[in-house]
């Protein structure tokens, strides 16, 4: 047998296994906690001016007003999984900063 009536059959061959392999149903995907926004509807800041999350350095002291709200916040682990989930780049979501989320994501990312 010559090397291109080899690599014919064996193509043959692989394809056929392909074609009788067996498809598990597609499963509907369940939405994720952090997809459903009705935790915002309980969240402590509704009333409150937004420009308080969103503060205009680094510097830590400024988000103390937020991290304070979020300190009494019912939603506040559903907020900081939103903002996990999502990759939130500005604001305090959840009583915590963007630096502080990056290293969440990395600590979650050495456990995993």
């Amino acid at each position: 047998m010559w090397d291109h009536e080899r690599s014919a059959v064996a193509v043959t061959v692989w394809s056929r296994a392909a074609k009788a392999e067996i498809v598990p149903p597609i499963q509907p995907v369940k939405e994720p906690p952090t997809m459903n926004p009705t935790w915002r509807k309980r969240a402590a800041f509704t009333g409150i001016d937004s420009d308080i999350f969103y503060p205009t350095s680094e510097d830590e002291a400024e988000a103390d007003e937020a991290k304070a709200i979020c300190a009494v916040c019912p939603v506040s682990t559903a907020c900081l999984e939103h903002a996990l989930a999502f990759r939130e780049k500005e604001g305090i979501w959840g009583g915590t900063t963007e630096r502080e989320r990056r290293r969440i994501h990395r600590q979650r990312r050495k456990t995993a």
